[in-house]
């Protein structure tokens, strides 16, 4: 496989068969990390190798799907990438092959036979330019995602009540502003077991929970409480007053300031 990150685009490229899924970008993403973005497309994306960059990451691979208008968080471990953009008009599509689920992210085994379709792929991808290599790489895609879907499937395990029950109690200390890591340790589980029960639970990472919990907080003190944002940011656990303007505006496209102004003439 290749040592290096490089964005094939595809969107230009003439087609012949008209699959119902073309590609307009195929990424091949080493040593990666998400960067803090909304998404203008429809993203299928396969992450592996986090334990290859992290000793304490989880050694299974992830999958998932992203739609139009999703925001991209900039966390979590450093892995390699293959990703799948489609036109925003094909979000539809693309999630009726997840039964209208809007939102997809799971683990499973990165197998030998994933991997050769992945190196077969990015052995095309070399000559997207030839005759008739579009609407091969627009078939490979979908098959690859198949297979991976199918991983999915073998991957599934029973999660027991107490597992459940011990996720829960993380959230809450999430809540709380409690840190992650010593909640995992304080419930007994491992890393690969937390994230493993978390993302079945879940349909947001730990963090991006945290952060949407004090949003939700901050939200309800400026809507109920005369309290200042930087009182209101200290209290909801945000590192600064700065942190919680931006983070809320990314969110709800206003300051805190013109929130509460906007809920005040409301009343």
């Amino acid at each position: 496989m290749t040592e290096q990150s490089y964005i094939y685009e595809l969107k230009d490229l003439p087609r012949n068969l008209g699959f119902p899924l073309p590609l307009d970008q195929v990424g091949w993403m080493i040593c990666h990390k998400n960067p803090l973005w909304v998404l203008n497309a429809t993203f299928v994306c396969i992450s592996y190798n986090r334990k290859q960059y992290s000793p304490d990451a989880p050694a299974d691979a992830i999958f998932s799907v992203h739609y139009p208008g999703t925001t991209i968080p900039s966390a979590g471990f450093l892995h390699d990438e293959i990703f799948f953009a489609y036109n925003s008009e094909l979000a539809p599509r693309i999630c009726e092959l997840f039964k209208g689920t809007s939102f997809f992210r799971q683990p499973f085994v990165f197998t030998p036979e994933i991997a050769a379709q992945c190196a077969g792929l990015h052995e095309r991808l070399k000559h997207i330019h030839e005759a008739g290599m579009a609407d091969n790489l627009d078939f490979l895609a979908l098959q690859l995602i198949n297979s991976c879907i199918q991983a999915i499937h073998n991957y599934t395990a029973p999660i027991s009540c107490d597992d459940n029950m011990r996720i829960y109690e993380i959230a809450a200390g999430l809540k709380r502003g409690e840190c992650l890591d010593k909640l995992i340790r304080k419930h007994n589980l491992g890393r690969r077991k937390f994230y493993y029960v978390w993302n079945r639970l879940f349909n947001v990472s730990p963090n991006q929970y945290r952060q949407e919990e004090m949003l939700k907080q901050a939200q309800l003190l400026l809507q109920h409480t005369a309290m200042p944002v930087a009182e209101i940011a200290y209290n909801c656990g945000f590192s600064n007053e700065t942190c919680l303007f931006r983070l809320f505006k990314q969110k709800f496209k206003m300051t805190p300031t013109q929130y509460r102004k906007q809920e005040r003439m409301l009343l």
